[in-house]
């Protein structure tokens, strides 16, 4: 029977005295380490304060002591930084000593500034000291690694647990110079402490996660697989708010580290997007088969594969919208919808393109439609000509052809494209809007005016002077207008009385931009008046609106006087 080996007891002995020697060693130098700090601190005009109880992990609040501090006013320099600090000493030729997990994560999280210093002595004779800031990547570490342990089963206490902390020559500092320690300080704090909180919170908040964080797991209803590929395509680009689910598994991915955050089973429910994901922006660029008619509108992209990235490829719904239209494009078709409020505020660059691109929706029926893509990145895809079933309401159809005249109408007053119009406020000027519109673009021939007859001089030319004005937003766009030409007396049909028709050229007398503030009808009147009198100075029998001849009538006998 083969005997145990015994161990000598001299060199038990000699063990346990050697540990015994490392273990006052290890407490001397850590005390002798704090208390080369004080002064160091001293030197560097920094205030190192002991906490009343070392229960925290930190050894020293360390504050700004300098005096004569920069010339700034009193009430906008910055504050004195500070900072807390954990004093460690080893012995030399080590290069990492372990630190509480529990140190270190206060050291991540807290908002301000942390800082080990690490004494290196041989025989009691400090040889080196270093200097390592709690920065990003140590958050990192730190985090990543109080992530690791939601993954255990039963994770020991953090107190019991430790991580390294490690430093190399670049962190080594001249520990008998107070300047080296006050600059390191006060380079990785910065001049901001504010600033310095506000990324270490940040941080703490965002690093590790990825783009997409969040997964979800779930369960629908049973139906059919078809019917099921369906509903999630149009729930992901935004046609269905809701998709019904009987059990759901929210799992949160920081550092490549999966945790379940949320489980929910047993019953019906729905989810919903908060923010459904867009591919960013594309030009859609509408035309006539022969592109003499083009509008465009920005669009954002949704795609269904990019939420459900394992939908089928004949499940792949494209979606475009804008604030007011939408394109679904799916199995080589396309559906349009629109969404034009006329009491909801939009530019005027905004009303021409969707007044342009609706009609050439409509006319697609007859016509054809050519529809082009393109990207942020400049490449254009194309969807061949085709004839488009689009329906829309006659009623909008008109209503949105006057904003189109009055898109083109604002530009001869130099009225901004970015300017915002209600669309209802330009439909209730329909009739104005056609008149300045018709008269402002005419390009050729003659123009047809008829008015009451009463009296006119048949032997003259005539001159009919029409005023007009539209307010837009903040601003009224005011122009006169005069049809002058050979009267000719046409006879009314029925009972209804002869009229005054004269057949002429068009001329534009007054065209301006006035503010809502300053405009005043009166004044207005008075315009038309004295462009009257030009006009009658030329030989013209002249005929203004009533109101306007009443007005300056009225304005005569006021100033007259009573008789």
């Amino acid at each position: 029977m083969a005997s145990k080996a015994k161990t000598p007891k001299g060199r038990t002995s000699n063990l346990i005295t050697k540990q015994r020697k490392n273990a006052e060693l290890t407490e001397f130098i850590g005390d002798l380490g704090e208390d080369l700090f004080v002064p160091w601190c001293t030197k560097a005009e920094l205030l190192a304060t002991k906490p009343g109880r070392d229960r925290k992990g930190w050894d020293y609040y360390v504050e700004d002591n300098a005096k004569g501090r920069a010339d700034e006013p009193l009430d906008v320099r910055p504050p004195e930084f500070s900072c807390k600090v954990q004093v460690k000493a080893t012995t030399a030729g080590k290069r990492k000593i372990s630190v509480k997990l529990d140190n270190w994560e206060r050291a991540a999280k807290e908002p301000m500034p942390w800082f080990f210093v690490v004494y290196v002595f041989d025989d009691r004779v400090v040889q080196a000291a270093y200097i390592i800031h709690v920065g990003d990547k140590l958050i990192e570490r730190v985090l990543k690694r109080l992530r690791q342990l939601e993954t255990e089963n039963d994770p020991k206490p953090l107190h019991k647990q430790t991580m390294s902390l490690t430093w190399t020559d670049r962190d080594r500092i001249d520990h008998r110079e107070g300047a080296a320690l006050r600059s390191f300080i006060q380079s990785h704090i910065g001049n901001d402490t504010l600033a310095y909180i506000q990324h270490k919170t940040e941080h703490q908040n965002t690093s590790g996660f990825d783009e997409n964080p969040i997964r979800i797991a779930f369960t629908m209803p049973s139906m059919q697989r078809e019917a099921a590929h369906e509903l999630m395509a149009d729930f992901a680009v935004g046609l269905v708010e809701d998709l019904p689910i009987s059990a759901l598994r929210k799992i949160e991915s920081r550092f490549g580290i999966q945790r379940e955050i949320q489980r929910l089973s047993g019953g019906e429910g729905t989810i919903r997007l908060q923010d459904r994901p867009s591919e960013g922006l594309i030009r859609v660029i509408f035309s006539d088969p022969d592109r003499t008619s083009v509008a465009s509108i920005s669009c954002n992209v949704y795609l269904a594969h990019s939420v459900f990235p394992f939908l089928p490829i004949s499940h792949w719904k494209l979606r475009l919208v804008s604030p007011y239209m939408s394109i679904v494009a799916y199995r080589q078709q396309m559906q349009f919808k629109t969404s034009f409020d006329v009491y909801r505020e939009i530019s005027i660059e905004q009303i021409a393109a969707l007044s342009k691109i609706l009609r050439l929706l409509y006319e697609s029926k007859t016509v054809g439609l050519r529809i082009e893509f393109e990207r942020e990145d400049g490449k254009i895809s194309k969807f061949s000509s085709a004839k488009v079933p689009f329906d829309i309401d006659p009623e909008v159809l008109a209503n949105l052809d006057v904003c189109h005249q009055f898109a083109l109408l604002v530009t001869h007053f130099g009225v901004s494209e970015s300017t915002m119009v209600v669309p209802a406020s330009v439909i209730a000027y329909r009739d104005t809007v056609a008149t300045m519109s018709g008269f402002l673009n005419r390009t050729a021939g003659n123009v047809s005016v008829r008015i009451p007859l009463e009296g006119h001089d048949m032997s003259r030319r005539c001159a009919i002077v029409i005023p007009t004005s539209v307010l837009v937003n903040k601003s009224v766009l005011a122009a006169v207008f005069a049809v002058v030409g050979d009267p000719a007396i046409v006879d009314g049909a029925g009972d209804k009385p002869s009229m005054l028709q004269v057949e002429g050229d068009v001329r534009c007398l007054m065209k301006q931009v006035v503010p809502k503030s300053e405009w005043r009808y009166r004044d207005f009147c008075d315009r038309i008046r004295t462009m009257a009198a030009s006009l009658e100075a030329e030989g013209l029998t002249v005929s203004i609106p009533r109101d306007v001849a009443e007005s300056g009538a009225r304005k005569t006998r006021k100033l007259r006087g009573p008789k």
